[in-house]
């Protein structure tokens, strides 16, 4: 799959390097919402266009003007409306293993129940929480205590 354009909302070094490693790929980035400084200085660098995480999102990128919506560390529950903007469709970072730990707070969730194993996952957003096809997961050891 060659590169492809999309939009990016989340925040901290999750997004952060999500947004690096498409730009990286050739990837057109049409705008990027988020909260984190570094990330607003960063996209000021490369001339990105770059709002508020709260701005409204409809407002901003016209409908089917891009193929995929990133949403990395972000933590809006996004709507039904703002799904159906990507031509193809709304992809998930989840810092859990997923259906397993679903919703926020899962690596607390997971120490606290004595898990030796964690994870990430990639998934197609739909509505309700953490919910969709699992695109990609990875599982990792939590160190010993």
């Amino acid at each position: 799959m060659g590169p492809f354009s999309c939009v990016v909302i989340g925040e901290g070094n999750a997004a952060f390097n999500c947004l690096q490693h498409l730009l990286d790929k050739g990837c057109a980035v049409n705008v990027v919402f988020t909260n984190t400084e570094d990330i607003f200085k960063f996209c000021d660098s490369r001339e990105l266009r770059v709002l508020k995480r709260n701005a409204c999102i409809e407002e901003c990128i016209e409908a089917k003007s891009f193929d995929y919506l990133f949403s990395v560390n972000n933590p809006r529950i996004l709507s039904p409306e703002v799904l159906s903007l990507p031509r193809c469709f709304s992809i998930n970072y989840h810092d859990s293993p997923l259906p397993q730990y679903a919703g926020v707070n899962a690596t607390c969730w997971a120490l606290l129940r004595g898990e030796t194993t964690h994870g990430i996952s990639w998934h197609i957003v739909e509505p309700g929480i953490d919910t969709g096809d699992i695109l990609q997961a990875q599982s990792v050891q939590f160190p010993s205590a």
